[in-house]
């Protein structure tokens, strides 16, 4: 009973938290990309019309870790989970600004995958979706590379769909809740409450992805 009553105040506080600090946020970090140059100009091949701040993922990602930290002690897969995710968040903050060549954005993301791998955090079965009856394949010696691939596909598949109002974010806070339902159901509601909490703080950056006068693209930060 005491476990589910805090499992349940997380569910609920923490996304508050990530929601709140992210919103709160990004009026600030839409000035503080203004100045330093952080600027999606617009070309041929985009949509708006006018220069636009584009580091709005900075403030998703501070309202994640403060929630995060502030109401959990970090498990070392968390902790490298974390580590992963400030790299993949300042190598990007400093693309929105600098736009840096293909390279060294791989670069970065190979050093987050890297962290997040080596604290423990694997893949290690799959289910088998073809058959359909809940058998799981066990990927063994593919656990790793998979794991690997995985999170760099995935960091550039959002990266990718950020180019129409609300869908990185949207698609972002939809897989995130949706792993965070998958995660309580099998039992792993340290997974769930994280994922959770992201989706709420993405969530919370749709309005100013939206809004004319205030907006902001998530960029790849």
């Amino acid at each position: 009973m005491i476990l589910a009553n805090m499992i349940t105040s997380k569910l609920i506080i923490l996304p508050l938290l990530a929601a709140t600090i992210t919103f709160l946020m990004l009026p600030y970090v839409r000035r503080l990309s203004s100045r330093y140059g952080a600027i999606d100009i617009p070309n041929h091949r985009k949509l708006h019309k006018y220069a636009i701040p584009s580091s709005g993922g900075l403030a998703i990602f501070f309202g994640f870790l403060f929630a995060a930290l502030f109401f959990n002690r970090p498990t070392p897969e968390i902790l490298g989970y974390l580590i992963g995710a400030t790299i993949i968040t300042a190598m990007g903050l400093l693309d929105d600004i600098f736009e840096f060549p293909a390279a060294t954005k791989f670069f970065g993301q190979i050093l987050a995958a890297l962290f997040v791998i080596y604290s423990g955090v694997r893949v290690e079965f799959i289910t088998d979706i073809v058959n359909n009856h809940g058998h799981t394949i066990d990927l063994a010696f593919l656990s790793l590379p998979f794991t690997f691939f995985w999170i760099i596909g995935i960091t550039n598949a959002i990266n990718f769909i950020d180019g129409l109002d609300g869908l990185a974010g949207g698609v972002s806070g939809i897989a995130a809740w949706t792993l965070g339902f998958v995660a309580l159901a099998t039992g792993r509601y340290d997974a769930g409450v994280l994922a959770f909490t992201l989706g709420a703080a993405a969530f919370a950056f749709l309005p100013y992805n939206f809004s004319e006068k205030r907006k902001i693209f998530m960029g790849d930060s």
